[in-house]
């Protein structure tokens, strides 16, 4: 089936019972436009994406933008309820400008008990190649500019916010294979996005069948 723009797939009614995910993720574009994706696949999932406000993408300004949307989800009417014991809440980071600041962040989500992250190393493009390769770059090459540019290689512009989300799966293998921690942050060229690519994935994996049969 040919993939087309985020935009020209129409939103289904969600189910009643479906999945909330709330997602914060640090940078503003290409990680909103893949988590979108999987809003518009499936009756059985809602997933709501955001990002700090302009220019604000480390990690304490992510939790800040939590702590905000949390909050809001819990307390204003107008917005789907979120239930802990059903839905998901998310912060995805990256380590490479801010990782100091990654240890603030993950002990607030250890002591909030709802919010859980997810943390690539260097950044987001990491988990994207996963999706199209089985392994990360060589080690002379582990660099967001490195990885940026691996990525304008394999697809024109360097992402494809259908192609690249219809392959979550193959990113979830991946992205698991490859990984190697050191304590809670992965090393240079691993990711933990594959935590909450599995649970978006057992959710949406029906509807993927007609992109990757």
């Amino acid at each position: 089936m040919k993939l087309f723009n985020i935009t020209d797939y129409e939103k289904p009614t969600p189910f009643r019972d479906s999945t909330l995910f709330i997602i914060i993720c640090e940078g503003s574009v290409r990680e909103i436009e893949y988590f979108e994706f999987f809003d518009r696949l499936s009756r059985r999932i809602k997933v709501h994406a955001y990002s700090p406000e302009e220019n604000k993408s480390a990690p304490n300004h992510v939790l800040k933008a939590a702590d905000f949307y949390l909050s809001k989800y819990n307390d204003d009417p107008l917005n789907d309820n979120f239930d802990s014991d059903k839905d998901e809440f998310w912060l995805v980071m990256d380590t490479d400008r801010h990782a100091d600041l990654i240890h603030d962040v993950i002990k607030a989500c250890n002591e909030n008990g709802v919010m859980k992250y997810a943390i690539s190393n260097p950044c987001f493009e990491v988990w994207l190649r996963f999706h199209l390769k089985q392994d990360s770059l060589p080690p002379n090459q582990n660099t967001c500019e490195k990885y940026k540019q691996d990525l304008n290689n394999s697809v024109n512009g360097g992402f494809h916010n259908a192609r690249h989300p219809s392959l979550i799966n193959n990113a979830n293998i991946n992205a698991e294979k490859n990984i190697l921690m050191n304590g809670y942050l992965p090393l240079t060229g691993s990711t933990t996005l594959f935590e909450l690519g599995k649970k978006i994935y057992s959710k949406v994996k029906g509807e993927l069948k007609q992109f990757n049969p």
